[in-house]
């Protein structure tokens, strides 16, 4: 009351539980005046997930990545033209959503197989083996980071502020409500 803002009724929606009668949705919406809503969409640009995450609920990251190609001549580039705009663009598309969310791993070899595309054109001859592109400069490689190696390092400062900042708002919240979150992440990660 003292901001002076007000809640928009028409951007505000709610999400009910698959078990929750539609009369009780219903009744619900009328009293609070929000809509209800079967899927909840992005706010400042992460998916709000609800539910098992799928392959399809990141799909616009890999349409953005396709927008971005759509623009290049990729035959009137050189491979190092490619392999620079590759590590320098399409690497740092997704990760503002790296940052915070665990990709499915579908959606990390995606975006893997459509730099290693771009790289390497659509010729099925190459030079050198992509485990070989992927090194480090020092160990012979083009240091192109794979997509699961930077998310893991993404999400492990949530990690480092878990152990070591304990008085941090977002510690105290993950610490009380989602502990099994990580366990989970590191879980999947190594069964990798």
């Amino acid at each position: 009351m003292a901001s002076g803002l007000k809640v928009n009724l028409q951007k505000s929606r709610f999400l009910a539980s698959r078990n929750v009668a539609r009369t009780k949705v219903d009744k619900f919406a009328s009293i609070c005046g929000f809509h209800g809503t079967k899927k909840l969409d992005r706010y400042l640009g992460f998916p709000l997930l609800s539910g098992r995450v799928k392959k399809c609920d990141f799909d616009f990251i890999l349409d953005h990545i396709q927008g971005r190609l759509a623009g290049w001549k990729m035959n009137m580039l050189s491979c190092a033209g490619r392999t620079t705009l590759a590590k320098s663009v399409l690497n740092s598309i997704p990760i503002y959503h790296m940052q915070n969310l665990w990709l499915p791993t579908g959606v990390c070899d995606e975006i893997d197989r459509v730099t290693h595309t771009f790289i390497w054109g659509y010729t099925k001859n190459h030079w050198v083996k992509w485990d070989v592109i992927i090194r480090p400069r020092n160990r012979g490689g083009l240091s192109i980071r794979t997509t699961r190696e930077v998310n893991v390092a993404l999400l492990g400062k949530y990690m480092w502020d878990l152990l070591h900042e304990p008085n941090k708002l977002r510690v105290s919240l993950f610490s009380t409500r989602k502990v099994t979150a990580w366990g989970t992440l590191y879980f999947r990660w190594d069964n990798q």
